[in-house]
Formats: structure tokens, sequence, C-alpha cells
């Protein structure tokens, strides 16, 4: 699973950062995590454009509303 959040500025640019983390889903182990200014080309690989800007879209909005909370897509059920 692929997750997403906004962070806090840095530098003169205040350039937007976000974190991203990919985590294995059966057993919830962090698999790897970065921070970036270019979060669509980190990810985009692995869900998809359109996907990976709805996710960094929504951790936008979130960090708008005041709450850095983790941004994920919903899990798809098997089947």
């Amino acid at each position: 699973m692929i997750r997403i959040r906004r962070c806090r500025p840095k530098g003169l640019l205040r350039r937007r950062r976000y974190e991203v983390e990919f985590v294995e889903p059966a057993t919830g182990a962090t698999r790897w995590r970065r921070e970036t200014i270019t979060p669509v080309t980190t990810i985009d690989q692995q869900v998809g454009v359109g996907d990976a800007w709805a996710l960094v879209h929504a951790a936008d909005k979130a960090w708008d509303e005041g709450s850095p909370r983790w941004i994920s897509l919903p899990e798809t059920p098997p089947g």
C-alpha cells in the first residue's frame, strides 16, 4: 500500500514537501519511506499517474484542513 502526507516546508524556497511510504499490506511493515517535492513521479509507477495525483490532492486538502494525516488509496477486496 502506498500512502502519502504533506510535511512542513524547509529552506528558503518553501516548496511543498511530501512524505511517501510503501507499507506491506500483509504485515503492516514499512518497506520504504521518502521525503520528496515530486511525489507524483515517486509513486506513479506503482499506482498510475491519475491515482498519484489524486493522492497528492487529498494530502493537500488534509493539510489545508490542519491535519497531517496519512492518505492512501482504498484497499480493493480480492476477487
